[in-house]
């Protein structure tokens, strides 16, 4: 029996103290001095001028280089094999003589991606979203998370939000709230992070009115979360005829792409501007929206490399996203391709930031599982969730209360294995959806007609 499951039984109270628990935890790891240096240093970075700003990331692009052939495997021999040294990366424009570290190659290399200088007990593991098939695994070194952290909190401070302030987080499938829980409280609450947390389960019409109810009773600064699980809610808020009269000062979203549709959803009923910022699990860069509206890149956590470019006007740009860790000395990754592609403008932005500007972002969209109760569940990457034996997987919804878990297993995969699976999906539908296992070569596998994987295909939305 998992951990998700013994806490279900848990009795409200008992709950309560395990989040906590967990929230004091989290408090140490992303919180700590180090987050609250490196924001008051970041308050002041953000105003560097051009030259400061290049100097920083020659400076930092040849210090990860440099640390990456002495201790990482991986980029021992590949500078090795490209007969490379660090002494050859002189300037930001050299790190083209590297060759792109794909996510095929960082998932069938990540042992030797390690750094050799690094005790794999101070590394926070985690898993990606699998938004291109089976999720990868990452490493992050305890000052990169608070590093992290302190980035996405300036980017807050820019909307006139202060560490601290009460928010409410929309989450993805963590079953924090037990999705069978039938009475309020739907939510949980964090109080060292004086945060709320709400996870997709309890979007439902029979809860909403509760739900709202105790937003309308607090004073919420702020929403975060997951675009789709903020539009789902505003969804159920206007169908069920409610409204906001406590809503937030602004909604800020991340972890999917932020569509338009769900922004005019969002606003209409939180009343608010609503913003994202861009990042990813690896921890090798990020992008914050300024005042402005505008993308910035957040260049002393990491370089974003435009890729296969192709020019829009004199001023303008697109391409791939290739990122390069300066913060992350657990598991560096050099060039490393996001699979997103941006837009950059070379014009100054009105509000007087001189770092790369980004106008736009396509990150992948996933399709969504409708449940017969009416979910729209969008992360399922806790399907695939301890099964080192699954070599590739994708889910297809066929019908309203079916999906087919589509895999190609590995050479070590066993009715263990299969079990696993079929009991991480229960957890992650609901208990009106059946599943079923397919199992299938990698040619079997299905793609856009532009040749992209897509994690999950539905045939009903």
């Amino acid at each position: 029996m998992n951990t998700e499951v013994i806490y279900s039984y848990f009795p409200l109270w008992l709950q309560n103290v395990a989040c906590n628990y967990y929230s004091h935890q989290m408090t140490k790891l992303r919180f700590n001095q180090e987050f609250f240096s490196t924001l008051e240093w970041l308050r002041e970075s953000q105003f560097w001028s051009e030259e400061k700003i290049r100097e920083y990331k020659e400076e930092y692009v040849k210090r990860v280089i440099i640390h990456a052939y002495d201790t990482v495997p991986y980029y021992n021999s590949l500078f090795k094999i490209n007969k490379l040294t660090p002494k050859d990366i002189r300037t930001l424009e050299d790190i083209n003589k590297i060759p792109i570290l794909t996510k095929e190659v960082y998932r069938n290399n990540k042992e030797k991606l390690i750094s050799t200088t690094i005790n794999s007990k101070n590394v926070y593991w985690g898993r990606t979203s699998g938004s291109t098939g089976k999720a990868l695994e990452y490493g992050l070194s305890p000052n990169t998370i608070a590093f992290q952290w302190a980035i996405w909190w300036r980017f807050r401070e820019r909307f006139g939000l202060k560490f601290g302030d009460k928010h409410l987080n929309f989450v993805g499938s963590k079953l924090i709230i037990p999705k069978n829980q039938a009475k309020p409280p739907y939510w949980r609450y964090f109080r060292e992070q004086n945060q709320y947390i709400i996870n997709m389960y309890q979007l439902r019409k029979e809860k909403i009115r509760a739900i709202v109810d105790f937003i309308n009773n607090e004073d919420i600064k702020f929403f975060s979360g997951y675009p789709s699980n903020i539009y789902q809610f505003s969804l159920l808020v206007k169908e069920a005829g409610l409204s906001l009269v406590n809503p937030p000062q602004i909604v800020l979203t991340g972890g999917e792409k932020l569509q338009n549709f769900q922004i005019r959803a969002i606003q209409e009923v939180c009343k608010c501007r609503v913003l994202d910022h861009y990042g990813f699990c690896e921890a090798a860069g990020n992008a914050s929206r300024c005042e402005h509206g505008r993308y910035h890149e957040d260049f002393e956590f990491g370089l974003l490399e435009p890729y296969n470019v192709t020019r829009i006007s004199e001023k303008e740009f697109t391409g791939e996203i290739l990122t390069t860790s300066f913060i992350n000395t657990a598991l560096p990754l050099i060039r490393y391709q996001v699979g997103d592609i941006a837009t950059w403008n070379l014009e100054k932005c009105e509000c007087g930031r001189k770092s790369s500007v980004i106008t736009r972002i396509e990150g992948r969209v996933e399709d969504m599982i409708l449940t017969p109760e009416g979910l729209r569940i969008s992360r399922l990457d806790g399907v695939w969730d301890d099964t080192d034996n699954v070599v590739e997987a994708q889910i297809i919804q066929d019908r309203i209360d079916h999906v087919v878990l589509r895999v190609v297993k590995g050479e070590n995969f066993t009715k263990k294995d299969e079990n696993k699976v079929l009991r991480n999906a229960e957890m992650c539908l609901t208990s009106k959806m059946n599943i079923d296992i397919e199992y299938v070569d990698s040619s079997k596998m299905e793609k856009t007609a532009g040749g992209k994987f897509k994690a999950i295909i539905s045939r009903i939305n």
